[in-house]
């Protein structure tokens, strides 16, 4: 199995598109991304929550959730909260304190990869890289 760490070409998929899971995991993908945040629109997300799964893959399956302190974070935990991901893709990561957010309602063995993508993220990557359930750093791509 591919470590978090060591992934190279992850495939991102809208979570609402169910019917593409399978498709992007057989594609030569090492980890398939579901997208709840930019690839879904706010009239979409409830649906996309409903569809997340992780049972059509042996990969790894990675969720990306919407930031800290938007209007869908919390239902993105919700709906994360029992499917056991490999890690949760945090956008926006500004602080250690919103990592702690996110682990306080999923649990502390969730692994995070953390989007860096402003400039307090900037700030405050070194501290964010630091936190032991990080696993990895992303910039804005």
């Amino acid at each position: 199995m591919v470590s978090i760490s060591t992934i190279r070409a992850p495939l991102f998929v809208p979570a609402n598109r169910p019917e593409r899971f399978s498709k992007a995991a057989a594609s030569g993908a090492d980890a398939v991304i579901l997208d709840l945040e930019d690839a879904i629109s706010s009239e979409e997300k409830g649906t996309a929550r409903k569809e997340l799964t992780r049972s059509f893959t042996e990969l790894p399956v990675i969720v990306r959730i919407n930031a800290v302190g938007t209007k869908w974070h919390k239902a993105d935990l919700e709906a994360v909260r029992n499917i056991p991901f490999s890690a949760v893709m945090v956008p926006k990561a500004e602080s250690v304190k919103g990592i702690n957010e996110i682990l306080d309602e999923l649990g502390d063995q969730v692994s995070i990869i953390a989007l860096i993508e402003t400039a307090r993220g900037i700030a405050e990557a070194r501290s964010i890289a630091m936190h032991s359930n990080v696993e990895r750093l992303e910039p804005e791509s």
